[in-house]
Order: C-alpha cells, then sequence, then structure tokens
C-alpha cells in the first residue's frame, strides 16, 4: 500500500539467492502488478553456474517489460527510459 501511495510503479529487486530469494521478491512484485527490473549482476547464488541457468530462463520467459533482467549499466544508463 505504501508503494501505491507513493506512486511506485516499478520495483528494482537485487539480492543474493537468485533462485530463491531474489525469485521470489521479484514474483510477489509481479504478482501486485508492479513492473520488476532484476539487475543480474547485483545478484548471486551459492553456485554460479545455478545463477546463470536462472536468469538465462528468466530472460526466455515471455514477461519483458514487465519483469526485466538488466545488468547495472545498462540500469544505470537508461533508467530514464526503463518502464
Amino acid at each position: 500500500m505504501t508503494l501505491r501511495l507513493w506512486k511506485i510503479d516499478t520495483i528494482v529487486v537485487v539480492g543474493i539467492a537468485t533462485p530463491v530469494c531474489v525469485y521470489m521478491t521479484a514474483m510477489d512484485g509481479f504478482s501486485y502488478d508492479f513492473r520488476v527490473i532484476i539487475i543480474e549482476d547485483c545478484c548471486a547464488a551459492h553456485q554460479p553456474e545455478v545463477h546463470e541457468a536462472f536468469l538465462s530462463a528468466l530472460k526466455k520467459l515471455p514477461l519483458d517489460p514487465l519483469v526485466r533482467v538488466v545488468k547495472l549499466n545498462t540500469f544505470l544508463s537508461d533508467i530514464d527510459r526503463l518502464p
């Protein structure tokens, strides 16, 4: 409710445990009708290959622009143009 009161429509997700915490936070945001941006190089998993595989799978989902996976440099350079 607070985010809605502040007219926030997009959340940016970073963190540890990409296939668990990051994913669940992103999907919660998505399920509450927020656009979600996951900053891929600001997330991690116990095993790098799990992290990479999970992000690769997310990128293939037809959810863009509602759920988007980008690198930090892209996010910072395109922040005004991202939905």
